[in-house]
Parts: structure tokens; C-alpha cells; sequence
């Protein structure tokens, strides 16, 4: 699945300027350790996951 594709939400600038990028494991475990790092300026008040077992534990239940 695309970033920034699902249809009739309002997406930050930020965010979809990353429209053309899939939702990989590795962009989820970016974007979940730090949503300001993976997209500068977007408008998430979500600061990230510290812990990478529970990131890996997440991606595992979104990817399955």
C-alpha cells in the first residue's frame, strides 16, 4: 500500500510528499520510531515507539 493513499483523509503536506513510497517494513519501523524523522514537518502529534521490540511487534500484526 501506498503512503498518504488512503481515500478521503486529509494528509499533511509532509506526508504526502512521501505518496509515491509503500508502507515496507523498514518505512513502517521509520515512520513508527519517528514520524517527524521519516516525514519532517507533517503534522502527527504521535512522537514514535522508543522500544524496537514493541516497533517489530507492531509491524508484525500490520504486515500479517
Amino acid at each position: 500500500m501506498n503512503i498518504a493513499s488512503g481515500e478521503g483523509f486529509s494528509y499533511s503536506s509532509a506526508l504526502a510528499s512521501k505518496a509515491t513510497m509503500k508502507w515496507s517494513e523498514s518505512n513502517l519501523n521509520r515512520w513508527l520510531t519517528s514520524p517527524q524523522g521519516f516525514a519532517p514537518g507533517n503534522s502527527m502529534a504521535f512522537s514514535g515507539i522508543p522500544s524496537a521490540n514493541d516497533r517489530a511487534d507492531l509491524i508484525a500484526f500490520l504486515m500479517g
